[in-house]
């Protein structure tokens, strides 16, 4: 029985996990594609731009707390950890293996 139960918690945590997991993949996809262009506007903010329509996002790092946040609809309404623009932040090259924006890294 607790077997059972471990491989049905299992299940319905990933569940939970998988729109996080798709969105992660989307976004990955689009910034490879060259659908959009990332930039750093000051240290720790960014912005996300389409490049076919022009429309974009702030990803904001907030270093005190560690987090990161997005002005997309996607990312304030359904509550998520993460959204699209949050990874092609990450992916850029702009942030190090830490999840921390290069220009927010301590000085050696």
């Amino acid at each position: 029985m607790l077997r059972e139960m471990t491989v049905s918690n299992r299940a319905h945590d990933l569940a939970a996990f998988m729109p996080i997991v798709r969105r992660a993949m989307r976004g990955l996809v689009d910034v490879r594609a060259g659908g959009y262009v990332v930039e750093e506007t000051i240290p720790g903010t960014f912005r996300v731009v389409n490049a076919h329509t022009g429309r974009d996002y702030a990803v904001q790092y907030y270093e005190r707390a560690g987090i990161w946040t997005c002005d997309c609809p996607d990312f304030r309404h359904r509550h998520l950890p993460l959204c699209k623009h949050i990874v092609m932040v990450w992916s850029s090259g702009l942030v190090n293996d830490e999840g921390v924006p290069r220009s927010c890294e301590p000085p050696f």
